[in-house]
């Protein structure tokens, strides 16, 4: 359900999992539940609630650039904007050439008002993906900036999802 952007009933079914404490699932895979179940309550706006079973499945398997990216995510959505720098950048280590996490990355930059860091954040992520919407429309939000010296439009995350782990 999750790849189809279908979050509220992924969300049934991980609750259901949940209730049955993970039954069916092994130490091998349980850090797979933990992240996708974290990643569709921050597609649902639940960011406080996803921010536990983010760490925990990151926890077991922290090589999951989609789950990394959904932690900044909702630390960024939290305005804790330190966490999420960190969530990011330990994403882009596992995932250097990902233009979401870069665009990201930059977002929280910008808000934080290190506009020269955003500026080389949304260039790497530009170059890599130059016909992203988001990452468009985080660089027009940055032009903003160098014209008027503030944050007067905030800027756009973005989630992904891959399932090829």
């Amino acid at each position: 359900y999750i790849e189809t952007g279908r979050y509220k009933l992924a969300l049934e079914r991980f609750e259901k999992i949940m209730r049955g404490h993970g039954v069916g699932f092994s130490a091998f895979n349980l850090w797979m539940l933990y992240v996708d179940y974290g990643f569709t309550l921050v597609a649902l706006g639940r960011f406080e609630e996803a921010i536990e079973p983010l760490e925990k499945g990151l926890s077991r398997n922290a090589a999951v650039p989609h789950g990394q990216n959904a932690l900044g995510y909702a630390y960024a959505s939290l305005n804790q904007l330190q966490q999420a720098q960190d969530v990011f950048a330990r994403g882009l280590e596992y995932d250097p050439d990902n233009p979401v996490l870069w665009s990201n990355l930059a977002v929280v930059w910008m808000v934080a008002g290190a506009f020269q860091q955003a500026a080389q954040g949304l260039e790497k992520a530009l170059t890599i993906e130059p016909q992203n919407p988001v990452i468009i429309q985080n660089v027009m939000v940055l032009k903003g900036v160098s014209q008027t010296g503030y944050l007067s439009e905030h800027p756009k995350l973005d989630l992904f999802f891959s399932k090829n782990r």
